[in-house]
């Protein structure tokens, strides 16, 4: 029985003061307390990090971004598991608050909806995402702070949907059952696989259309299973006569809405999430000892190669190097004596008026005065080259960071100390991987012709950023690894990407897609056409006979809100786009070639405009972006309101 059907004998009497007043009988720990400016700064440091960083979030990244201290955190909300307790805290009674008031409406059914349409669009923003990513991927590792997220979000919006649930139970809208498990149903049809889509970065509903097409079947099918059956008509005491019915007409074949599959060759891409790393990075260190006496540079700001940065007290130094020339000058008087002392010898020695062994001490100590000279000349170089070290200077141009240690210190002293880092940004590493067996089907199948792969410098990435807008400059692949690593079983890639404008900053996870060469014989299918079940993805297919056939098919990702089948269709093929619940396997239907915004008899979908008409002003700025993927999914949404 189609719910829809009985639904107006219930919604007369849901309307109850006791149902508008569970929305406020939450849990006091969860009601929004005021804060004062600094908790602001700081819980909107902390959810901003979630969505960059994840449990990966330190304490003294919280401190930095809030602009206060460690220790004012800790003593202000302990630990750091308490402060992601009181951000969940705030966090929930804000976003369950506001979709647990959509659950005061008149109509049951209404109120469910738009609660579904409320969870969609709070969890598919891309920050929420991006934070809910993050935290699952190191869930194992920090166990406790993972628990405790759970608890005081998802957690919390059962137990209150549940609570909600168990009063709507009594006043007779709903069969009783156990209300936490009615929650949990709930919540798990709403979401369907958009965590894990999202999670493993593969397409899911990001369109209003297509979140409110998935409320409607989510919230029906609980209907369907939760609402009260209606009492079976009482036995009549009179005898039943023979009546034959009249024959029902033959309904003429369903009309549907088909393209043509047309094998294209497409770009081979791939959603994937990597690690920005400088493209160069180096040290600035302290390599003589002394003091240090001055920072020349801005930190955070941009440095040439060879400028100085860093000043060390060269009064040691410059003593040293006298000395030196002080050794060097006695040197030289020392040899000019002793080759004065040589000439002689060698000019007596032919008349015999020197021995032979006082000619050759004369020549030795020639040549060993020649060689203090030598030595003494060295010291000074070494002297004057380290006294040039008390004038510390970038090794790289880039931006130099944060300093670490300040004026006065003595450095140098016994290890090279580490005074701050040049990196540079321009352009930045982007460091991914892929997996054994991804690499080995890509090469299987460029083996066999059905793609080709390029190479490095050919294959582009193309990064997203925070907002789901792209980055303007697309990067280039640059190194791939030859090994894989034992702990992953993934092989090490590495792109190129420029950064003139410094917007991305190192050590930032980022999204992007990753051109990686161009597949054969591939087909672009609309999102709605495709259909899944326990054996996999499907599509119908109106054969030559008339009559719709179903051909099992492979996807391979998605492009511009299309999906990407590699088999299972081939060339002519009508798949059925519009009208799809209207026909099953083996029955006949009518073809109708489909466009975008238009369903099955060549109508315009319910909220498009007519040819020709003016279009209706969109209700947000995102609206002109997303018309055709609204188009496609509503002809299918109201194809199921007739159901």
């Amino acid at each position: 029985m189609c719910y829809r059907k009985t639904h107006a004998a219930t919604s007369a009497r849901f309307h109850n003061p006791e149902l508008d007043g569970i929305v406020h009988r939450v849990n006091p720990a969860y009601l929004p307390v005021a804060l004062d400016a600094r908790d602001e700064r700081v819980f909107d440091a902390v959810r901003e990090l979630l969505a960059q960083q994840g449990m990966q979030m330190s304490m003294d990244a919280v401190a930095q971004h809030a602009g206060c201290s460690k220790q004012t955190l800790y003593s202000r909300y302990g630990n750091k598991q308490a402060l992601l307790r009181r951000v969940m805290q705030r966090h929930v009674g804000h976003a369950t608050g506001a979709m647990l008031r959509a659950l005061r409406g008149d109509d049951l059914r209404g109120s469910l909806l738009q609660f579904a349409t409320d969870f969609l669009e709070h969890f598919n923003q891309p920050h929420v995402g991006q934070a809910c990513r993050l935290i699952a991927a190191d869930a194992a590792q920090f166990p406790e702070e993972a628990r405790t997220l759970y608890r005081h979000g998802a957690g919390a919006l059962t137990l209150h949907l549940a609570e909600w649930i168990e009063t709507v139970c009594s006043r007779g809208l709903l069969r009783h059952d156990d209300p936490h498990f009615m929650a949990e149903l709930l919540l798990s049809m709403i979401a369907g696989q958009d965590f894990d889509k999202q999670r493993f970065h593969t397409p899911h509903r990001d369109d209003a259309a297509l979140r409110r097409r998935w409320a409607e079947f989510s919230v029906d099918g609980f209907l369907r299973a939760f609402a009260p059956q209606p009492s079976p008509a009482p036995p009549s005491n009179q005898p039943r006569t023979a009546c034959k019915k009249p024959e029902q007409p033959t309904p003429p074949p369903p009309e549907v809405g088909v393209i043509d599959a047309k094998p294209q060759t497409l770009p081979l891409q791939r959603e994937l999430v990597g690690r920005l790393s400088p493209f160069r990075s180096a040290d600035v260190r302290a390599r003589v000892p002394g003091v240090l006496l001055k920072r020349v540079y801005q930190e955070g700001s941009e440095v040439k190669q060879g400028q100085t940065l860093f000043l060390i007290d060269p009064a040691p130094l410059r003593a040293s190097l006298s000395a030196s020339e002080a050794q060097l000058a006695s040197a030289r008087a020392t040899y000019a004596n002793a080759k004065v002392a040589a000439d002689r010898a060698r000019s007596l020695a032919p008349q015999k008026f020197v021995s032979k062994a006082d000619l050759d001490n004369a020549e030795s100590a020639e040549r060993t005065a020649l060689a203090a000279v030598k030595q003494a000349e060295a010291s000074v170089t070494s002297s004057r080259i380290s006294l040039g070290y008390t004038n510390v200077t970038a090794p790289i141009s880039g931006v130099a960071n944060k300093q670490q240690v300040t004026e006065g210190a003595l450095v140098g002293q016994g290890d090279v100390t580490l005074l701050t880092t040049v990196d540079q940004l321009d352009p930045l590493y982007v460091n991914f991987s892929l997996s054994v067996d991804e690499l080995t089907q890509l090469r299987a199948q460029q083996a066999k012709g059905t793609l080709a792969l390029s190479g490095d410098g050919k294959a582009t990435v193309n990064v997203k950023l925070a907002d789901g807008s792209t980055y303007s400059e697309p990067g280039t692949l640059d190194f791939s690894s030859t090994t894989v690593d034992p702990a992953t079983g993934a092989v090490s890639l590495r792109a190129v990407l420029p950064n003139p404008q410094k917007i991305l900053l190192p050590g930032a996870f980022v999204s992007f897609q990753a051109n990686l060469g161009e597949r054969n014989n591939a087909y672009l299918v609309p999102q709605q056409a495709l259909l899944r079940d326990t054996t996999g993805g499907y599509v119908m297919v109106v054969g030559a006979d008339g009559k719709v056939v179903r051909k099992n098919v492979k996807t391979d990702g998605a492009q511009n809100g299309n999906w990407l089948v590699s088999e299972g269709l081939a060339a002519g093929d009508k798949v059925v786009v519009a009208g799809v619940q209207k026909v099953k396997e083996g029955t006949p239907a009518t073809a109708k070639p489909w466009t975008p915004g238009q369903d099955a008899n060549g109508k315009p979908a319910a909220g498009a405009a007519a040819p020709g008409a003016p279009a209706a002003a969109p209700a947000d700025a995102k609206a002109p972006a997303k018309a055709d993927q609204a188009d496609k999914a509503e002809p299918a949404a109201t194809d199921s309101n007739k159901q």
